[in-house]
């Protein structure tokens, strides 16, 4: 991984069946805020580490389906922790450890931020543009609402129809996306 740059991942507590995507910037101590109004945030030691496994997956879609909470539902457990799949997508280990506390978040760090399983795929502009798409709906969910976020999400839907040929799937999950966030602004 590259320093200085943020990773999107799908995030898996131990002893939980949640999931939600969590973007991690890459330094000597990987980062990552988790907004207090989350699941998450409760979820989350500040005393001790938290064991998260981290799933960078190949079908971009599953980052909705971890947003939904669907995704808990699609994937097998072995002593409360996810299995392994690697059919899926790359799967990696972080040892999260609370850091400090802001008016709207929690930062934690990744201690021992490992890769355990899967091989990487070459990356393709839909799946870019359809993580970008969660995480302006991740953060209105958090309550975080810029007046630019409709027109970006406009041009980001633009951007997955384009760079996919039309794909349906992705298409379709593209506009369901842009329908949720638009509900959050009071438009339909």
């Amino acid at each position: 991984m590259i320093k200085g740059i943020y990773y999107e991942f799908i995030s898996f507590l131990c002893n939980y069946r949640y999931s939600m995507p969590l973007g991690i910037l890459y330094n000597e101590e990987p980062l990552f805020y988790v907004y207090k109004t989350t699941k998450m945030a409760k979820l989350l030691s500040k005393e001790s580490q938290n064991r998260i496994y981290l799933l960078s997956p190949y079908d971009p879609i599953l980052f909705l389906d971890s947003l939904e909470h669907k995704i808990e539902n699609n994937i097998s457990y072995d002593n409360g922790c996810p299995k392994l799949d690697e059919s899926i997508g790359i799967w990696y280990n972080c040892n999260a450890i609370y850091k400090k506390e802001f008016n709207d978040k929690l930062e934690f760090y990744c201690s021992n931020l490992l890769k355990l399983k899967g091989d990487a795929v070459p990356y393709n502009r839909s799946y870019g543009c359809i993580v970008e798409l969660l995480v302006l709906l991740t953060k209105v969910q958090a309550g975080v609402k810029e007046p630019w976020f409709l027109t970006y999400a406009n041009g980001l839907k633009w951007c997955v129809e384009r760079s996919s040929n039309k794909d349906e799937r992705y298409a379709k999950v593209s506009d369901h996306i842009l329908q949720l966030l638009k509900k959050y602004y009071g438009e339909s």
